[in-house]
């Protein structure tokens, strides 16, 4: 039986459809007497999204440099911090789509962090840093977290430029509320990309099946414009697009629809107005329904009166963020939608105040930033992160931060250029915006699961605990999947890590592999007694999915050749001088406890008369594991201390958390090699699989020494869960240190991704300045608990 994941206090779509829409009773009771704020509906989806926003210590990095980030994971909807997945999957992407790094990031409660080190022979170019859950791969590329980063080779000739595919200009049009009806005004939005996906300018003309110009049209802002147009019965149009290079751009507009609905939206000081046009006959009753992230805002139902219905809300019934109005015709069917962007105020936001303790500091010296954070419930506590960088030709200020993207980029479509103008104070921003609402529109669910109550299918499966391997098994003979397999993986090592599994009815297999942390090998295996005929095929969790891309030419202007060849001196100084610092990292392992737990049993064998067979070692003073012969083999037998007897079939035995089907394989091992010896002397259960009593052997490197492992086992090199490097940052803090010779040419100062003001809502940082002069930039972002998000930027000058 599968398990979903239902978002708590949330009424299935359909209901809340009925109880909206189903009469005009209903319709005005929810409009005059229901708050809408007690509407609670998660009618676009009926289980839990995330969204995880990254924020990276900058946006260009040379070759061999590291790359530090801090993952926020939030509920989709309201943007308050979630603990359901317990791994964040980070990669880096080229032009082509080819992952050059690929990393697994623990979430502990929405929180991950960690660290990238860029290849010393990756090549020059523009990457996209990428991260998701497993989770998250149901809903597809387009929802996963993207940024565009830079990386320059300075030791590759040339810079080994990863070249970007020939420009790509592309144009879209679209009908605002979804369709155009002959016979009907339309708003239709336009938008011309170019390489990166970046709008260009252009100007164009809408043409007729004559020729005929019927409109004109030019680009306002980010290659985006909008007009309004009015198609004849059994016409059809095109548009010549002319963008300044040699050839126009030609692209046919949608049909238009001999009958059907256009909607129109405006908004005037601080009412919205949807007008909903229509050939069809009058006196049909129309609903509208609004919802901020599938959190119902306004409901409302019109008849069609001369062609027309009128709906009217306030602006501030919506929560910040998007919003979608979708108008539902007599049949309760969807016939329009289109988005809506409220830019939010300050009761939405995360009130960040930083200040340093000067405006100016020389080389290697104390910097204190105060750090005070409010929001508008008087939730003072923020976790935030926060980076220190200098400012230069290579690394300027980041367009984008949290709130841009929880607000406004993660529910659209495709890159947002340049998202902090549309939360900006421009006299064209709202009009922009409402342009990239109609140009970029996008929704996280189908209509149809909506109203026919249909769960979605679910590929990929939340990751609750740690880790989880998927693999088949396969039939070695036929290549057909094998369904009902019981298997095991294990990680060798001092602490025993191993997992049983049960492949299903179309032979996919799920093991949960918790607190597998570094490289390592994973061996897998089944029982050659039982499966001698059957493999595991052992898949990658990452995506091979990828969100439509066009890429940008590169080109490195000569202006920056100083900066770049300062900050490859300075880069290739700290791996010289602090290679150790840089390479220091954290055991996140906190239980050094094996999978079962404290054994019952547990013999240092060093504390014992050392025998050079493990018969005699078994025999002498492992009281609660007897040793027997069958037909001249050897059989382990464990003692059931809750039963006070022998098990009749043997226990689960372990070298090293690997299993050892083959007790005269084992007993033949030499018992000087191991160090320790552990048994579990009760029935012990993992999952559907179960086990007469565990011995455990370990052995003094936990690395197998030399045991022949079964021909048939899969040995894979496999990355876990990634160790937590810590920042390097060099105190300052007497005359010595200060005056050491040792160079120090950081160019971030500082990274955090554990940034806490606590409940009286601040905090203080300290760190000092390196050798490098400049303009340096402090850059902290964050959330409260509520879901509120801040940004807060600050400047000084080491001199």
């Amino acid at each position: 039986m599968k398990r979903y994941v239902y978002r708590s206090g949330v009424v299935p779509a359909l209901l809340i459809m009925v109880s909206l829409l189903g009469s005009d009773t209903a319709v005005a009771q929810q409009k005059d007497n229901i708050p809408a704020e007690t509407v609670l509906a998660a009618y676009n989806h009926k289980v839990v999204q995330e969204k995880i926003y990254a924020h990276t210590d900058k946006d260009f990095y040379l070759a061999g440099e590291l790359m530090w980030f801090k993952l926020y994971c939030v509920d989709a909807a309201s943007h308050t911090v979630i603990d359901l997945s317990k791994i964040a999957y980070v990669e880096l992407i080229d032009a082509a789509n080819v992952p050059v790094i690929q990393a697994k990031a623990g979430l502990d409660k929405g929180d991950g962090k960690g660290s990238l080190q860029l290849p010393v022979n990756i090549n020059s170019g523009r990457y996209r840093f990428r991260a998701y859950t497993n989770w998250m791969k149901n809903a597809g590329a387009d929802f996963f977290f993207e940024k565009q980063v830079t990386v320059v080779n300075t030791q590759k000739s040339g810079g080994g430029v990863v070249k970007a595919p020939k420009p790509v200009y592309e144009a879209g049009f679209f009908p605002e509320g979804g369709n155009l009806v002959a016979g009907i005004s339309s708003r239709i939005a336009c938008k011309v990309t170019g390489p990166g996906n970046k709008g260009i300018a252009y100007s164009g003309a809408v043409i007729n099946e004559q020729n005929d110009t019927v409109v004109r049209f030019a680009s306002s802002r980010f290659g985006m414009s909008s007009f309004n147009f009015t198609p004849a019965a059994g016409n059809r149009y095109k548009a010549v697009i002319y963008t300044g290079n040699a050839q126009p751009l030609v692209k046919a507009l949608p049909d238009a629809y001999a009958q059907g609905y256009v909607m129109h939206l405006s908004e005037n000081a601080g009412i919205i107005t949807v007008h909903v046009k229509s050939n069809k006959q009058d006196e049909e009753q129309l609903y509208l329904l609004v919802h901020t992230r599938g959190s119902v805002k306004y409901t409302a139902a019109a008849k069609v009166q001369n062609g027309q219905a009128v709906f009217t809300t306030e602006k501030n019934k919506l929560d910040a963020g998007i919003s979608g109005f979708t108008v539902f015709n007599a049949s309760r069917q969807p016939v329009c939608e289109r988005l809506y962007f409220r830019k939010p105020d300050a009761s939405a936001s995360l009130a960040i105040s930083m200040n340093a303790d000067q405006a100016a500091y020389t080389e290697r010296k104390k910097v204190t930033i105060d750090i005070n954070t409010t929001s508008a419930n008087s939730n003072k506590a923020a976790d935030m992160s926060m980076a220190v960088y200098r400012l230069d030709s290579l690394q300027q200020m980041p367009e984008t931060d949290i709130s841009h993207y929880l607000l406004l980029a993660s529910d659209l479509k495709g890159s947002v250029e340049s998202p902090a103008y549309y939360f900006s104070d421009q006299a064209d921003a709202a009009a922009a915006a409402d342009e990239l609402m109609l140009t970029q529109g996008w929704r996280r669910f189908k209509w149809e699961d909506v109203l026919q109550q249909r769960t979605p299918a679910f590929s990929f499966e939340p990751e609750f605990k740690g880790h989880v391997v998927t693999a088949r098994t396969i039939n070695t003979k036929t290549g057909a999947p094998v369904p009902f397999v019981e298997a095991y993986v294990s990680a060798p090592g001092k602490r025993t890590l191993f997992a049983p599994a049960f492949s299903d009815s179309t032979g996919r297999i799920k093991f949960e592999l918790n607190q597998f942390y570094g490289s390592g090998e994973l061996i897998f295996q089944t029982h050659p007694a039982t499966d001698s005929t059957v493999r595991l095929d052992v898949a990658s969790p990452f995506a091979v999915q990828y969100s439509a891309y066009n890429a940008a030419s590169f080109n490195l202007p000569p202006s920056i050749a100083g900066s770049l060849l300062e900050q490859s001196i300075g880069m290739q100084s700290q791996h010289i001088y602090h290679g150790s610092q840089l390479a220091r990292f954290t055991d996140p392992v906190n239980d050094s406890l094996p999978f079962y737990g404290k054994a019952d049993g547990s013999y240092l064998l060093d504390n014992y008369t050392r025998f050079t067979n493990l018969e005699e070692v078994i025999r002498e003073y492992v009281l609660m594991v007897n040793l027997r012969k069958r037909e001249g083999k050897f059989h382990f037998v464990s003692f059931d201390v809750p039963g006070n007897a022998f098990f009749k079939d043997g226990p689960l035995v372990l070298l090293d958390g690997v299993p050892v089907f083959d007790a005269d394989k084992m007993i033949a091992y030499d018992p000087m090699k191991i160090r320790k010896l552990e048994t579990v002397n009760r029935k012990y259960f993992m999952g559907l699989v179960s086990f007469n009593g565990i011995i455990n052997m370990i052995t003094y490197k936990g690395d197998l020494n030399g045991f022949e492992l079964d021909p048939k086992a899969v040995v894979l090199d496999y990355e876990g869960m990634q160790m937590q490097r810590e920042f390097y940052s060099p105190v300052y803090d007497n005359p010595d240190r200060i005056d050491t010779h040792i160079p120090d040419f950081r160019n971030v100062l500082y990274w955090s991704p554990s940034v806490h003001t606590g409940d009286k809502g601040n905090t203080k940082v300290e760190f000092y300045t390196s050798d490098v002069k400049g303009k340096y930039a402090v850059i902290l972002q964050g959330i409260s608990s509520d879901g509120r998000t801040g940004s807060k930027i600050l400047t000084f000058e080491v001199r």
